[in-house]
């Protein structure tokens, strides 16, 4: 049976080629859908364009959320809210943001004292200078009390 020549979807060379690079990021790399937007229109695709491509991308929003948060964890240190405030600079949704950070595995303890160690690697504190800065960073009283344990306050 031959298909109908109006129901094949005419894009435009420049709408095919926004969809592939857009298809591309995603493959590599985490984004949040403002973002990927972002990263077309920092191609040069025109503003209308890039939002097409990012409509017409197989993109599951939340578990690049996941996927974006599990790389933070695995090579930096974050707090709980800290993660969701990179998260929401990344573009994410509230939403997104949540799930990515609730389900990423972070041991927030473990974060703690790492961030801890981390500090005090690079810098002198007082104990109550170092738990401001843990504080600051976002971890819960618990979070901190555990750190400064661990790195010897």
């Amino acid at each position: 049976q031959e298909v109908e020549p109006e129901s094949i979807p005419q894009y435009s060379l420049e709408q095919e080629n926004a969809l592939e690079e857009a298809e591309s990021y995603l493959r590599h790399s985490s984004f949040s859908r403002s973002e990927l937007i972002d990263q077309l229109l920092y191609e040069g695709y025109s503003e209308e364009t890039a939002e097409w491509a990012v409509n017409e991308v197989d993109a599951d929003w939340m578990n690049e959320a996941l996927e974006s948060a599990k790389s933070y964890i695995k090579h930096s240190h974050f707090s709980y809210v800290g993660l969701l405030d990179q998260l929401d600079y990344e573009g994410f949704t509230a939403e997104e943001a949540v799930y990515g950070v609730d389900n990423c595995g972070a041991d927030w303890l473990q974060e703690a004292l790492e961030t801890a160690e981390s500090y005090l690697k690079h810098s002198s504190f007082s104990r109550s200078g170092l738990a401001d800065q843990l504080d600051y960073e976002g971890f819960t009283a618990d979070q901190i009390e555990y750190a400064l344990e661990g790195v010897g306050y």
